[in-house]
């Protein structure tokens, strides 16, 4: 980030879109690590700071199911709608890593020292244990993901 702003001196930087881009980068690579190669960070990173600005937007939105919850229903402004899409990319998204980790780990392209685990690799070992009263699934680790980010 600092190469960047300093090889782009005179013109204007959106400072909270590179704070954003870095924060994204070191979250996925305390949470999933080396999955994605570099082209697919750099496109999830960039959908992401676009569903990010949905959600935001979405959030801010005056709702008239909130005033008349009678009318949630219909939804009238297409807010549901809209909601379930955003979860869906992210739905996807974790899917997409997740697989790739999956293969990955068949292909025996991981490294499964103790110190160089990342915290997928920790909840998918975690997962194939069956000695747990409740199941864990693929589901809640997408869960957690999504809380997370």
């Amino acid at each position: 980030m600092v190469n960047h702003i300093n090889s782009n001196v005179g013109c204007p930087i959106d400072i909270g879109e590179k704070v954003l881009d870095n924060m994204f980068h070191l979250i996925t690579s305390m949470l999933w690590g080396g999955t994605l190669d570099k082209e697919d960070r750099q496109r999830v990173s960039l959908e992401f700071q676009q569903v990010i600005k949905e959600i935001v937007k979405l959030l801010g939105e005056p709702n008239v199911s909130d005033l008349f919850p009678a009318l949630a229903i219909f939804d009238i402004q297409g807010m549901v709608r809209k909601m379930k899409k955003l979860h869906l990319w992210f739905d996807r998204s974790f899917d997409v890593v997740i697989n790739q980790r999956l293969e990955m780990d068949r292909g025996g392209n991981l490294n499964s020292d103790i110190g160089k685990k990342d915290f997928l690799q920790v909840l998918l070992e975690f997962k194939d244990q069956e000695e747990h009263k409740t199941p864990f699934t693929i589901t809640h680790i997408k869960a957690l993901f999504l809380v997370i980010s």
